[in-house]
């Protein structure tokens, strides 16, 4: 056992707390608890007669150790590997593509039947296994799509749109919350063009750059142009990152990244969205085009100020 784990032996291994005691005092979700266990043996609570959890002291200053680590951006495989070795496993890059689809697919049952305990269950369990980083382009990025797509088709009501619109952002605002923990990079402006709604994928751009350590200023959706430069010219970030997903906005966004081309220099400016991916589009906007999801934009971001 290394020094990590030993520091755990003052605490108390007779087990008296329930689940419900334990998800009150360390803030993780009883699927979460569940998970770790049955992927990675920790924690190990005892079973009562009736085949109930029974956690002890010195599981829960556990829990409350591996949570508090998966905020700073270690994944729960890492973190066990610390508590156990003492040293930080990598984390691996194979992922089960089939588990990721089926989190997707119940996920999106979920919401359309407005069960988000279920849902925020569904997305716990998938932060519990997988990366930040993996969860929300193929858990949360794949689920709106398929309720985008369905609402096209019509098979999806407005009503169940909104609602698991609303359920993601709120999400997406939690982690970026969570984010803000330690930054020793440059700042970064994250908005979207004005008239533009759409903002789970710009929202997670924020997230991502947070999570390499980036101070990200996340502006929201919808923000006038007059606005997005006095805080540009206020701020002076290294890089300004924009989003436009449809067509109705294109006029707005080739206008914005024109007089943000007119600030004083140096200024990176990077797009992305729908309405900008084209590539005849791109020769004639000014700034870089970042990519296609969250994870390339961020790559680009970091070459362009590398």
């Amino acid at each position: 056992m290394s020094k990590i784990s030993n520091r755990f032996s003052q605490f108390s291994q007779e087990p008296l707390y329930n689940t419900k005691a334990v998800v009150q005092r360390t803030g993780v979700a009883a699927d979460t608890l569940r998970a770790w266990e049955r992927r990675y043996g920790m924690p190990f609570p005892e079973r009562t007669g009736g085949r109930q959890r029974a956690y002890s002291e010195r599981d829960i200053a556990i829990i409350d150790w591996l949570r508090q680590q998966t905020e700073s951006g270690l994944t729960i495989s890492q973190a066990v590997a610390l508590l156990q070795t003492g040293s930080a496993i990598e984390q691996s890059t194979t992922y089960d593509p089939a588990g990721l689809q089926e989190l997707s697919n119940t996920c999106v049952q979920a919401l359309l039947s407005f069960d988000m305990l279920k849902a925020e269950a569904i997305l716990n369990q998938a932060f519990s296994l997988y990366p930040v980083e993996t969860v929300c382009i193929e858990v949360i990025e794949r689920t709106m799509v398929a309720i985008g797509d369905g609402w096209h088709a019509g098979t999806i009501s407005i009503s169940q749109e909104h609602a698991a619109t609303a359920f993601m952002s709120l999400k997406l605002s939690n982690l970026i919350h969570q984010a803000r923990t330690r930054f020793n990079r440059g700042l970064i402006i994250v908005a979207t063009v004005p008239g533009e709604q759409h903002e789970l994928g710009v929202m997670m751009v924020a997230l991502f750059l947070m999570r390499r350590g980036w101070r990200v200023i996340y502006l929201g959706s919808n923000l006038p142009t007059s606005e997005l430069l006095h805080t540009v010219q206020r701020l002076k970030p290294k890089l300004v990152a924009l989003s436009a997903t449809t067509r109705e906005n294109y006029g707005q966004a080739v206008h914005i990244l024109q007089e943000l081309n007119k600030l004083t220099k140096p200024l990176i400016i990077g797009y992305g969205g729908a309405a900008l991916s084209g590539k005849e589009q791109q020769k004639s906007l000014p700034g870089s085009f970042l990519g296609y999801n969250a994870d390339q934009a961020c790559d680009t971001i970091e070459e362009l100020l590398a």
